[in-house]
């Protein structure tokens, strides 16, 4: 498959829908309101300390649908399908000038197809090309986010204490990858 990733605005109809789905899921599988409270919404991920990237699946043969277009494909003029988002902030920690991944999410029909993976990748250069230490991530400890864990682990992030202002709590579990 192949994907484009390219930095966002956040303007995109479908990059929105996106989001709204990633934050309408997180809201419903996060007891812990000091954890919910942390994931940021579009307009804290359009914040200036906020960088946001879009996964894009080049379509060369509309879909493979022999021609007809999906119906939630009809805005889909440009070819591209939107595969999955990733936004990386600045912080500060108290020893070293790092980033969170604030947000990855993988479209739902691209589930399992490798797009998380490349994201990550993709993301987890720009620190580096920023002089930055570490890049941290704050996922859920609860099996529904075993995947993602599992993920992080592969790409070398290790658990770690809260960061940046997180609180401890039962739902979350903080990681973090060195990398400068």
């Amino acid at each position: 498959m192949p994907i484009i990733i390219k930095q966002d605005p956040l303007t995109n109809p479908r990059v929105l829908a996106l989001l709204a789905e990633h934050t309408r899921h997180m809201a419903s599988v996060i007891a812990d309101s000091t954890a919910s409270a942390r994931v940021l919404g579009v307009d804290g991920l359009r914040d200036a300390s906020v960088t946001c990237y879009t996964a894009w699946w080049e379509d060369d043969d509309n879909d493979g649908n022999n021609g007809k277009e999906k119906e939630e494909d009809k805005d889909n003029s440009d070819g591209r399908r939107l595969v999955g988002i990733a936004a990386l902030k600045e912080i500060n920690t108290s020893t070293t000038h790092a980033c969170e991944i604030k947000a990855m999410r993988t479209s739902t029909e691209f589930l399992r197809q490798g797009v998380g993976a490349t994201l990550l990748g993709y993301v987890i250069e720009e620190p580096r090309r920023r002089g930055y230490a570490e890049v941290y991530a704050e996922t859920g400890s609860s099996g529904e986010f075993a995947g993602a864990r599992r993920l992080y682990e592969e790409f070398e992030f290790v658990e770690c204490g809260p960061y940046a202002g997180g609180g401890e709590g039962g739902f979350s579990v903080f990681m973090v990858l060195r990398v400068g």
